[in-house]
C-alpha cells in the first residue's frame, strides 16, 4: 500500500498541472480559430485534361479512362504542353476577372471583395510601372474619392470621372446592382 501511495506521489505534480495544461490548450485552439478566420485565403485550383491521341483512334479517346496505366509518352507530353500553354492560362484568368483584386481593410481584418465590390474599376495604363501595385482608395461620400498611389502621392477624384495618373488613368464605376441588392436586404 505504501508503495502505491509513493507511486501516486510521483504523479501528483501532473495532476496539479492538468488544469493549467487544459487551459493553455483551450486558449491555443481559440487563438488558432481567430487567426484562421481573419487571414486572407489563398486559392488553389487543379484541373485534368483528357486528350485523344489520333494514332489510337476514337475508341481510345474514352473519357472514362481517367487513369490510363499504359498511356503513351506522346499522350502525356501533349497534356503537359497543353497545361503549360500561356494562351490557355490567359483565357482562364480573363474569364475569372482576377486582374484587379479589391479588399476592404478594417481595423481588425482585411476582406477580399471578389463579386461584392461596391464599384468596378476600369483602367488604361500606358506604363508598366503601375501594374502589380497596391493603390489605397478612400471613399469620403457617394462620389468623392481619394487615391493614394504606391509612391505615396494622393490624387483626388469622383466616381464615373476618369482620374489621370502619371502613366495612365482610372475610372471608378458604382456597382448599382449590388447597391440595389443591399437596399432590398435591409
Amino acid at each position: 500500500m505504501k508503495e502505491l501511495i509513493r507511486n501516486l506521489g510521483i504523479l501528483r505534480p501532473f495532476f496539479r498541472g492538468l488544469p493549467i495544461i487544459a487551459l493553455v490548450m483551450i486558449i491555443a485552439v481559440l487563438i488558432a480559430k481567430r487567426y484562421l478566420r481573419y487571414t486572407t485565403p489563398i486559392y488553389e485550383s487543379t484541373a485534368k485534361v483528357k486528350l485523344a491521341d489520333s494514332k489510337e483512334g476514337v475508341p481510345n479517346s474514352n473519357l472514362f479512362k481517367d487513369f490510363d496505366v499504359f498511356a503513351t509518352s506522346n499522350k502525356i507530353a501533349a497534356e503537359v504542353e497543353l497545361l503549360k500553354s500561356k494562351l490557355l492560362i490567359q483565357k482562364a484568368v480573363a474569364h475569372l476577372g482576377v486582374d484587379i483584386t479589391i479588399y476592404r481593410v478594417g481595423d481588425i481584418h482585411k476582406t477580399e471583395l471578389y463579386h461584392q465590390s461596391p464599384f468596378f474599376i476600369r483602367y488604361a495604363f500606358d506604363s508598366k510601372k503601375l501594374f502589380d501595385k497596391t493603390f489605397t482608395l478612400f471613399v469620403s461620400s457617394d462620389s468623392l474619392l481619394s487615391i493614394t498611389l504606391p509612391d505615396g502621392k494622393t490624387v483626388r477624384g469622383r466616381m464615373n470621372v476618369p482620374v489621370q495618373l502619371e502613366g495612365g488613368s482610372l475610372v471608378f464605376i458604382p456597382n448599382e446592382e449590388l447597391r440595389q441588392q443591399k437596399k432590398t436586404c435591409r
